[in-house]
């Protein structure tokens, strides 16, 4: 359990693509979709001139994903007002509001997303507003699917093993796919479990490992957990989740509390490993920004 922990503390710092970390989990690709760039050309100009904000949005996954939605949200509008906002280039995607675009990625794509900008004429003072930048967000939907493999022994092979002094702890292998919100199912006791031990619990935890966050007024669903041909021991939180009656996570810093169950061992004269696999769905949000200065001429 302490060995798992010290997985997820670490699992949470580094990024990786595909990579094996200790305690035999792989994590793919967390950030999918991102604003690459942002820029704002030019990025100082005068009350009579006009800025571009360009972002450049990629798609890092190995999939296509429709409805991705760009918006220049926050372009500060008492000093860039929404009526002077023209030339919205969605990349090819379609224009949902002034500021929003609505695109599709395919794997590997990039593709820019720009608004033009005029400010109010009548700006005496140097300003720069939003004083953090103007702001753009990018918003997608994303699956991600996890599978955890749990280890069984017979008692008979568990005692041959004692004997011939052979008998290994076994780590689960979990592989997280692509996706900054991942599904983590854990096996709380050692492994290889008995086949005799009655029952034995697993947790599902999830957490956000993306530089963004979950998209607003949107929740995480728990879309299956497939425990295969392994029976459910009792009626606790985690086979609620799996039955679809409490199917909704929040995160809070990150990441949820953990859902237990219990699951009954399988028969095996000697020695078996089970997958069990977990897959959420939810809306995610990345935001960059850009600073932009006007300074009229003196």
């Amino acid at each position: 359990m302490a060995k798992m922990l010290f997985v997820f503390l670490l699992a949470s710092v580094v990024i990786v693509s595909g990579c094996t970390l200790p305690g035999q989990q792989v994590l793919y690709e967390n950030d999918i979709v991102i604003i690459r760039d942002l820029q704002a050309v030019p990025s100082t100009i005068t009350p009579q001139q006009s800025v571009r904000v360009i972002a450049t949005v990629q798609n890092k996954g190995n999939k296509p994903i429709d409805n991705v939605f760009v918006d220049l949200f926050d372009h500060c509008e008492g000093l860039f007002p929404k009526n002077q906002i023209s030339n919205v280039n969605c990349g090819g995607g379609d224009a949902v509001t002034g500021t929003q675009c609505s695109i599709k990625l395919e794997a590997q794509e990039t593709k820019q997303v720009s608004w033009q900008l005029k400010p109010k004429e009548d700006i005496k003072l140097k300003t720069i507003c939003p004083q953090d930048g103007m702001k753009v967000s990018v918003k997608y939907p994303e699956t991600t699917t996890s599978i955890t493999t749990v280890s069984f022994i017979s008692r008979a092979e568990q005692d041959r093993q004692l004997q011939a002094g052979t008998l290994a702890p076994v780590d689960s292998y979990i592989a997280a796919g692509e996706g900054p919100i991942k599904p983590f199912l854990s096996v709380e006791d050692s492994q290889p479990i008995p086949t005799d031990s009655g029952s034995t619990p697993v947790s599902l935890q999830v957490k956000n490992l993306g530089g963004g966050f979950l998209a607003d007024n949107t929740e995480i669903v728990i879309e299956k957990i497939d425990f295969g041909d392994l029976q459910i021991d009792g009626s606790v939180q985690c086979h609620e989740v799996m039955k679809g009656a409490d199917k909704l996570v929040p995160l809070i810093q990150k990441e949820s509390s953990k859902f237990f169950c219990s699951i009954i061992p399988p028969q095996t004269e000697t020695q078996t490993t089970r997958t069990i696999t977990t897959e959420i769905s939810y809306i995610y949000e990345f935001r960059s920004s850009v600073k932009v200065t006007v300074e009229p001429k003196f």
